[in-house]
């Protein structure tokens, strides 16, 4: 009898069978191609998806998780189909009534679903069998069964100390094409302690640990820098299973007496003039705080680190400034700080210092044109591509109750505040000295480069762009020196490409405006958000960016049951990016638009909650603080708010939330919808609140 029904039913039996083995074998491909495609990627940034889905936001579900279900759904409407049958050859047989013929017809479409359902049986096991035979030697996997017990679950371990205890890094996680002739730098929140980082090899009684005893065209990084400790800090390729760590000299760029930003230059090249390598960065649990205890002592995993990529070429293109505040030949209040934007990621050692008298960081030079001196800090920030000079002068106390800095203003005529003239203001960017005359590769600490080592360029209308001028050489004795012939350091021949100068002027007033948000991305209680969408804030001042550090963004815990067993939960990291943007809906020129680099939302297909605050620590660039914390309405469709004053007159008022404490310690603009007083006594606590509420 069975002989008999295959007979008649060959066609379709041998179609049933092609069927699944062509789904078997494009699943197990597809799967290995996944795999290829997708190593060597780090484990936080895969996810199993493609860069297509990521970079055009389609659908992310893995496509050998689809061809899965569609298998699924196939046996499971094949499934129902025969259960419907049995179930009418079943109800045929019992309202037979005792007719042979319908007890017959019953027994016979009981027995063909029998054998059918066998047949497909067989045919799935016989595709599974081949198909393991054909992917057995490669290692890929079929069903999601790997022959390498590869992991199913990202635990993104390490990562999630990027806006806790690591506040920035360069190259980025993931990013690619980086430099050959690149420098690896690390930002931490807190002072560490150089020694736990750095091998003493540069042993000069003149320097701290971090610097170079010699500078200049005979420097050698080798013998007159210190060393990376490997055992604290690993830079080896990915692919190396022996992590093999490349050699560094190791720099700090100090900030005071404290060491926050370490700048690590690799001796030879990294990568390949041929290929990509992508290579790994691990800060391991060897590294300590300057008050003591391991710095990743919180963190899960107790070590921070991320890959990137190297491109096959050398950088030798220089950078160049795109911004500066004040502008060339405008005029602002005293207590705003100078800020200078570039192109491209620069080196922290060269653009970041204490300018006072006798100071030995001289690469930018900051001055009034006139009797009085200013000193203070010039700060990096914004991805190393913003540096802001923060004067040392306290001249009151912003709305948080914070002190702010000014700049000098020449009041030796006996003025009053209100009458004084403006103070005029000069700063100077000292390119660095090139090896050549020809191009932009220059000589270490001779001046303000970029990470490759490239000296500083100067773009305008007049000139063309890559074009290296020759400026005065470095002089390496040269010092502030204040007397009756030179009171600024800036000489005139000094004023030249490729060094960058701009002037503008300090007025004699204090500017309190206070910042606050205009629109944020997504909007608040926004759903559905996918896993790479644009998290963003739009402020209605020119912010600080130094200040910026302090946002917050957190992610609600995950059900430990669905955490598989030895795994970790994946910790979020996020850095936030700024530029100035133009917002005619504010009626000024310019405010600055923050956005955040940040891993996936929702990993392995989670549905997770985001709490984002802006705390009123920020602050814009004339130092006041967020406070009042206004920002858009919960429920405003819009989701903007739009805010101006007059001479402490408020003229526009819309779409932002107005219930305010006048405490600022109690203040934190936290609107979580409702109505009345929705402000609470922390940032804390309106965390807390939320993650009730979407609970």
């Amino acid at each position: 009898m069975i002989v008999s029904y295959i007979k008649k039913n060959i066609r379709f039996i041998q179609l049933t069978v092609v069927c699944f083995v062509f789904l078997g074998a494009l699943f197990g491909f597809v799967d290995n191609v996944s795999a290829q495609m997708s190593a060597p990627v780090s484990a936080d940034a895969s996810l199993g998806l493609s860069d297509v889905g990521e970079t055009i936001n389609l659908g992310t579900i893995d496509l050998r998780t689809i061809i899965a279900r569609i298998i699924q759904v196939v046996f499971g409407v094949l499934g129902m189909v025969l259960l419907i049958i049995i179930l009418y050859a079943g109800w045929l047989w019992m309202t037979s009534q005792g007719d042979e013929e319908k007890i017959m017809e019953a027994k016979n479409i009981i027995k063909n679903a029998t054998i059918g359902l066998a047949i497909m049986l067989m045919a799935f096991s016989i595709t599974t069998f081949i198909i393991r035979l054909l992917t057995g030697a490669t290692g890929a996997r079929l069903g999601g069964v790997s022959e390498r017990e590869i992991p199913t679950w990202e635990d993104f371990s390490g990562s999630g100390s990027l806006g806790k205890i690591i506040a920035d890094h360069y190259p980025f996680r993931d990013q690619r094409d980086v430099a050959r002739n690149t420098k690896i730098i690390v930002t931490f929140r807190e002072p560490i302690e150089v020694a736990s980082i750095i091998e003493n090899v540069a042993n000069g009684s003149n320097t701290r640990l971090g610097e170079c005893l010699q500078q200049g065209a005979t420097f050698n990084w080798k013998t007159d820098c210190d060393a990376i400790k490997t055992g604290s800090v690993l830079i080896y390729r990915s692919d190396d299973p022996l992590k093999n760590p490349v050699q560094a000299a190791a720099l700090v760029s100090y900030e005071g007496a404290d060491a926050k930003t370490f700048v690590f230059r690799p001796y030879e090249y990294l990568g390949s003039d041929s290929a990509p390598v992508r290579y790994t960065v691990e800060l391991t649990n060897d590294i300590r705080k300057a008050s003591g205890g391991n710095a990743f002592a919180n963190m899960v995993g107790g070590k921070y680190m991320w890959e990137f990529e190297t491109g096959t070429v050398l950088d030798f293109t220089p950078p160049h400034v795109v911004e500066t505040f004040p502008a060339q030949d405008t005029k602002t209040a005293r207590n705003y700080l100078l800020q200078v934007t570039f192109d491209e990621p620069m080196d922290p050692t060269a653009v970041q210092g204490r300018w006072a008298l006798n100071s030995n960081f001289l690469n930018i030079v900051t001055q009034p044109t006139s009797s009085v001196f200013v000193t203070g800090t010039w700060k990096i920030s914004n991805g190393y591509k913003t540096v802001e000079f923060i004067p040392d002068e306290s001249c009151g106390f912003n709305s948080c109750g914070d002190v702010m800095y000014c700049l000098a203003v020449d009041r030796t005529s006996g003025c009053t505040q209100s009458q004084c003239p403006v103070t005029p203001y000069q700063v100077l960017l000292r390119t660095a000295t090139t090896i050549s005359n020809t191009s932009f590769e220059s000589v270490p600490f001779t001046g303000v480069m970029d990470v490759a080592g490239n000296a500083l360029d100067v773009m305008n209308a007049n000139r063309v762009a890559n074009t290296r001028e020759v400026p005065p050489p470095y002089n390496g004795s040269r010092r502030i020196v204040l007397d009756d012939t030179n009171t600024t350091n800036v000489n005139e021949d000094e004023r030249v490409p490729d060094n960058y100068y701009w002037t503008f002027g300090i007025e004699d007033k204090i500017d309190t405006t206070a910042p606050f948000v205009h629109l944020i991305t997504p909007s608040i209680d926004e759903e559905d958000v996918s896993e790479r969408a644009e998290l963003s804030v739009i402020f209605g001042r020119q912010m600080s960016y130094t200040s910026l550090v302090d946002l917050v963004v957190e992610e609600s815990d995950i059900d430990p049951s669905l955490i598989p067993k030895d795994e970790q939960a994946p910790d979020f990291w996020f850095a936030a990016r700024s530029n100035s943007v133009t917002t005619t809906a504010l009626g000024v020129a310019t405010t600055t638009r923050t956005w955040f680099e940040h891993r996936v939302f929702g990993p392995n297909d989670l549905d997770l909650y985001y709490f984002t605050a802006i705390p009123s620590s920020v602050k814009s660039l004339n130092q006041n603080c967020l406070y009042p914390g206004r920002g858009p309405k919960p429920e405003g469709s819009a989701n903007q708010c739009v805010y101006a004053e007059t001479n402490g007159t408020v003229t526009t008022n819309s779409g932002c939330i107005d219930v305010i404490k006048t405490d600022s310690n109690n203040d934190t603009g936290c609107g979580f919808g409702g109505t009345g007083d929705t402000t609470v006594s922390s940032t804390q606590a309106c965390l807390q609140i939320l993650r009730q509420l979407s609970e």
